[in-house]
């Protein structure tokens, strides 16, 4: 049960996903500060009428900090020596972002004498998702925290999970969009060789979809693969970068991960004939049917 019900957040990352999410704070009556590291940052933001602030300390004046970024070197970016000299026993770090365990091993470690408790609470879903408030929480740290917090997370997250005390979130979400990633693949070369033996596409997704093969997701992108439009919820070049922590997590508990290998080439041909910036379900293409 929440034993505490914070209505202030300091925000780090105002992208694709971070905007919605914000929306949904502000509107759920959350007062959102957000990181403004220049001048179009601060635009981005105040068009929102969210408040900012200019440097990662100042941050400090929330008890709950929450960062969406990019990639592992962004996260640990935010370790500044100013940043965590502001942090008290008091203040919940919270990271929404997918990157590596060890990355954020790393930053646990470097939290750890300042006393502040660390969340580890990746999402699963897409922009569509976030701007819902119908995202999937996986949360992994102190149990507090994670109670702590469901004022915040219940704005976004329809469905919340606590799943361990260390880096066991950062593994599901690696472990999510393995699953994802292959389905992406896979579908491709299942659509292509039923149209190759004659059978339209609309008729075929609307038998998976009715079928033991039947998923969310799959029901989420039917329109788009019917059409052979992919609007860009999550982008080809972002599935580069998360099968790339998936595989050096692989390899550094000495898991052999062939398959994740294969998906991950599959990948990089796409990005390299200028998809980078599609949606990752534009590996099936347009339909030839």
């Amino acid at each position: 049960m929440a034993t505490s019900a914070f209505r202030a957040v300091g925000w780090i990352g105002l992208g694709k996903m971070g905007l919605p999410i914000c929306r949904r704070l502000n509107a759920a009556g959350i007062q959102v500060t957000v990181l403004a590291r220049n001048e179009a940052s601060a635009a981005k933001a105040e068009a929102q009428r969210f408040a900012i602030c200019r440097g990662l300390e100042a941050l400090a004046a929330s008890d709950v900090i929450v960062s969406a970024v990019p990639d592992d070197a962004a996260l640990l970016g935010l370790m500044t020596d100013a940043f965590l000299a502001a942090l008290r026993p008091a203040h919940v770090v919270v990271d929404i972002s997918t990157v590596s365990p060890a990355a954020s091993a790393e930053v646990a470690r470097k939290l750890t004498p300042t006393g502040a408790r660390y969340l580890r609470v990746p999402v699963s879903g897409s922009t569509v998702h976030a701007a819902s408030g119908q995202l999937t929480a996986m949360a992994s740290g102190p149990r507090s925290a994670f109670d702590d917090m469901q004022s915040i997370l219940s704005a976004f997250c329809a469905k919340q999970f606590y799943v361990g005390a260390d880096e066991q979130a950062r593994y599901l979400k690696l472990a999510i969009n393995s699953i994802l990633a292959a389905n992406s693949a896979l579908l491709a070369e299942a659509l292509a060789i039923g149209e190759a033996g004659g059978l339209r596409r609309s008729d075929m997704l609307e038998v998976m979809t009715q079928s033991a093969i039947a998923t969310p997701l799959l029901g989420y992108k039917k329109d788009a693969l019917n059409k052979g439009e992919y609007p860009t919820a999550f982008s080809v070049s972002q599935m580069v970068k998360d099968l790339d922590l998936v595989l050096g997590a692989a390899r550094a508990d000495h898991i052999p991960v062939p398959l994740n290998a294969i998906v991950r080439q599959r990948f990089e041909q796409a990005y390299a004939d200028g998809l980078g910036e599609k949606d990752f379900f534009c590996l099936s293409g347009a339909s030839k049917s």
